[in-house]
């Protein structure tokens, strides 16, 4: 799945990266391409904040002072891999690239499955002592 300049714009960023992963076969990859918040405390970010109200108004809900890089590493992807730079745009910028894969195995399967099947304990089983 490929989303470029899209998670600045939705409503919950949480429930959409949750449903990217819903919809991400097991290890499938979500490649994106977002422009971010600034550093804290940097001229840029003081106006990305100031003009947010604004901006999103005429940008079609356009977040430019969302910290992307933390909703997509608290989502639950197995891995998040993404470099930053800067693009000569003024608000929007820095920007970020990246690829999040999802887990190979669904927790909730693997617990499910886990409880219809039991096997015996073979050589090299470890258990709690």
């Amino acid at each position: 799945m490929v989303s470029t300049y899209v998670l600045c714009s939705v409503t919950d960023i949480d429930t959409t990266l949750k449903d990217i992963q819903r919809v991400l076969k097991p290890g499938g990859k979500f490649v994106f391409m977002e422009h971010v918040a600034a550093a804290d405390g940097t001229c840029t970010r003081t106006v990305q904040d100031g003009i947010t109200p604004i901006w999103k108004t005429v940008f079609d809900h356009c977040h430019p002072n969302r910290e992307t890089w933390i909703n997509l590493e608290k989502a639950g992807f197995a891995t998040v891999d993404y470099q930053t730079f800067r693009l000569s745009i003024p608000v929007v910028s820095p920007h970020m690239a990246g690829v999040a894969t999802r887990t190979s195995i669904d927790p909730e399967a693997e617990l499910t499955h886990s409880h219809r099947k039991s096997r015996q304990p073979i050589a090299g089983d470890i258990y709690d002592i």
